[in-house]
């Protein structure tokens, strides 16, 4: 066997391996199988609720994210979860830093969250994230 037919069986064997190498790495690069994209509304009373954050946590995994609500009550949590069953919690932005020598107070509570959403301990809002772009309307009552 000549050194040039050698060369090349290499040269075919190290392209080959590369190809596949980087077919994994493509099919790699989005959202893991299973997972899915969490956005949606939040409202209070049929009200859009326009500040906070909200937050998403398995139970069973442990696993979670979430977000900023914004001015039109829309949330994106910019992450995939995987797909299963989370509690919802929904809370009131944090208030801001007090202003050098003024007394710390307790942050104002703008929409009047009920409280039992604050927590995933509480909560009762439950979602199931599917596979893919899940879009949720969450609905808030006292």
């Amino acid at each position: 066997m000549s050194s040039n037919h050698s060369k090349s069986v290499f040269c075919r064997a190290l392209q080959s391996a590369m190809a596949v190498l980087l077919a994994a790495c493509i099919s790699g690069c989005g959202a893991a199988e299973g997972t899915g994209s969490v956005s949606g509304k939040v409202t209070l009373n049929g009200e859009t609720v326009t500040t906070g954050r909200i937050g998403f946590l398995s139970k069973e995994t442990g696993k979670g994210g979430g977000g900023d609500i914004g001015e039109t009550g829309e949330f994106d949590l910019g992450v995939t979860l995987p797909a299963g069953t989370y509690t919802v919690t929904v809370v009131p932005p944090a208030p801001a830093p007090p202003q050098e020598g003024a007394p710390v107070t307790k942050a104002p509570d703008p929409q009047g969250f009920p409280k039992k959403y604050r927590s995933s301990e509480t909560s009762d809002l439950k979602v199931e994230v599917q596979e893919g772009s899940n879009q949720f309307e969450i609905k808030l009552v006292p």
